[in-house]
C-alpha cells in the first residue's frame, strides 16, 4: 500500500467485504440447495482463500497505520473517515 495507508485499506476492505457478501450468500445457496460435497468443498475454499486475502490487507495496512488496524473491523468504514 503506498500512499495513505488507512485510506488504501479502507477501499481494498470495501472491495473484500462487497466479494465475501457475495461469497457467502453463494455460500448459503449451494447448502439450501443441498449441493454436493464436491461443490461445497469449491466454495469453502473459495472463502478460506478470500479471508487469507483479508489477513494480507490488514498486515499491510498494519504495516502503513498500525493503530488503524486496530480499530476493528466492526467499526464501520464511514466512522474510520471522519
Amino acid at each position: 500500500m503506498s500512499g495513505n495507508g488507512a485510506l488504501a485499506f479502507d477501499v481494498e476492505y470495501g472491495r473484500w467485504l462487497e466479494d465475501h457478501n457475495h461469497r457467502i450468500n453463494e455460500l448459503k445457496g449451494a447448502v439450501s440447495n443441498h449441493a454436493g460435497d464436491g461443490e461445497l468443498r469449491i466454495i469453502v475454499d473459495g472463502v478460506v482463500a478470500h479471508y487469507e486475502d483479508f489477513f494480507r490487507i490488514k498486515a499491510d495496512a498494519a504495516k502503513a497505520d498500525v493503530f488503524h488496524g486496530l480499530s476493528g473491523c466492526w467499526v464501520g468504514i464511514s466512522s474510520w473517515c471522519s
